[in-house]
């Protein structure tokens, strides 16, 4: 049984709140010399209809890194489990042109909960072409 999925079968990845928070996922950052944003398409996708797609394009005059964020974020309880009933976390990533050779995909998943001081932990995972 599933806790909680996202499978972007809906018409906009994050709703407004309160104070410039926000409900879902919304690109948060974005460095200057860079191009790029999250939204909902249709067609391409793991399953259902929709997926989000992330895209990012750095300026031919960029010497150094450049990157762009997305960001989950949720009000209340919705989204949180504790850590110790155990967390499953699935993404199916389809690059739709490739990464290109001087490119990194960057995954960085903050754990909210870490037993038994209840600190905050990370995991990171980077791919690109090789």
């Amino acid at each position: 049984m599933a806790f909680w999925m996202d499978d972007f079968e809906r018409d906009q990845l994050w709703i407004p709140r309160k104070k410039g928070k926000f409900s879902g996922w919304r690109v948060t950052e974005i460095d200057d010399g860079i191009k790029g944003g999250a939204e909902i398409v249709r067609g391409i996708s793991f399953s259902g209809d929709r997926s989000m797609r992330i895209w990012a394009k750095s300026s031919d005059s960029r010497s150094d890194w450049g990157s762009l964020r997305v960001d989950f974020s949720t009000r209340g309880k919705r989204h949180q489990r504790s850590l110790m009933t155990g967390i499953s976390l699935s993404m199916a990533i389809m690059p739709a042109c490739g990464i290109g050779e001087n490119g990194r995909l960057r995954i960085h998943i903050r754990l909210s909960q870490r037993p038994p001081d209840f600190t905050e932990e990370s995991i990171i995972y980077i791919t690109w072409k090789v």
